[in-house]
């Protein structure tokens, strides 16, 4: 789709492996005082990020560099995205080529409330949606108290 991938060291290593290519960009702890290399800050701050996919599953220590990444984004107008299942579906959504002169769009207050004029029959499914190398999994739940 034409974008670069920058990616800390761990998840450039897995994406290399999986046949996706990316530039290996440094956590904002490892730049130290020399001033090489670039850090996932110095690339946002240069305008070269579209998007950030950051699945930190540690919490909200703002001295973690993954808070510090994601506030940083935040900051610049940049999506963060911190699930793996929101970034497959963008890239689905981007892959398509939808833009607002080719989609319909509908006012979901209008569903809510049993106001929706038709259209929907032209709407997929989530069922039918297909993400090549990925699943999408559908979750319930069961609680006794509303068996």
């Amino acid at each position: 789709m034409g974008f670069t991938i920058y990616a800390t060291e761990g998840t450039a290593s897995r994406l290399n492996r999986c046949g996706i290519s990316s530039t290996t960009v440094k956590k904002p702890k490892e730049a130290g005082t020399d001033g090489k290399g670039e850090t996932t800050i110095s690339v946002m701050e240069k305008g070269l990020i579209s998007y950030v996919i950051s699945t930190s599953a540690t919490g909200r220590q703002p001295e973690r560099d993954s808070v510090r990444m994601r506030r940083r984004a935040v900051e610049l107008g940049i999506p963060c995205l911190t699930s793996l299942d929101t970034a497959a579906v963008l890239a689905l959504s981007l892959e398509s080529r939808f833009d607002e002169d080719n989609v319909e769009l509908i006012d979901i207050a209008h569903i809510a409330h049993g106001a929706a004029g038709g259209g929907l029959e032209k709407m997929e499914a989530p069922k039918d949606i297909e993400i090549p190398g990925y699943v999408l999994q559908e979750q319930t739940f069961h609680s006794p108290e509303f068996a």
